[in-house]
């Protein structure tokens, strides 16, 4: 799994540090943070060519937690990698026996964000997302393991070397659960289980330094 996601980040890093190391004159102020915040909504999406069944199932509420560090450039261009983790199984899920973690998923990522200044202390973000999501879970959901797409807009306000800010987010999974088969007539099937669209808001708290 890290052969998978290493050169993802590797190639991510090498191109921010090729495009801001253009400008000898740049800014650059390191950063860490925390994320805390839950899912708006999102769906667990299924198809049976078996049964001739297509379903969307809504996910049940989960919190959302989350580190990040990276750096702000000329006060304009913030790049950080970080990880979050939530719960994403099916909301009143029978075999779920109560729980709301019986799927969760981890989420490597590297995020940019492109800083307008409303006042002198607050800002409006608004930028993209790229990662790599790896599941957990009782069952085998290696396959839905893959790349995410996301974009994220908010606020933020600065106050010496902390700032505070909210953000919602958008979530594009890339992959899918798949099972194919051929019955004894020789008709072939397949059933698939994917992660729909996500809505997350998160609120955050950074250290500058």
């Amino acid at each position: 799994m890290l052969n998978k996601t290493t050169p993802l980040f590797a190639f991510a890093i090498l191109a921010t540090a090729t495009t801001f190391n253009a400008n000898a004159a740049a800014n650059y102020e390191p950063f860490i943070g925390i994320d805390v915040g839950s899912r708006l909504s999102g769906q667990m999406e299924s198809e049976s060519t078996y049964y001739g069944t297509k379903s969307e199932k809504d996910l049940s509420s989960s919190m959302v937690f989350g580190v990040e560090g990276g750096m702000t450039i000329n006060q304009t261009h913030q790049i950080s990698i970080g990880y979050d983790y939530r719960g994403t199984s099916i909301e009143n899920n029978e075999n779920s026996e109560g729980s709301d973690d019986d799927l969760e998923v981890g989420t490597l990522f590297t995020k940019y964000n492109y800083i307008v200044p409303i006042t002198q202390k607050l800002a409006w973000t608004v930028g993209g997302k790229l990662g790599y999501e790896m599941f957990n879970a009782d069952y085998d959901a290696d396959d839905l393991n893959g790349i995410i797409l996301g974009a994220q807009t908010g606020l933020n306000y600065r106050f010496q070397s902390w700032s505070i800010g909210t953000e919602v987010n958008y979530v594009y999974h890339t992959n899918e659960l798949e099972a194919k088969w051929t019955e004894e007539d020789g008709s072939s099937y397949k059933d698939t289980l994917k992660v729909g669209d996500e809505w997350l808001l998160m609120a955050n708290v950074k250290y500058h330094f």
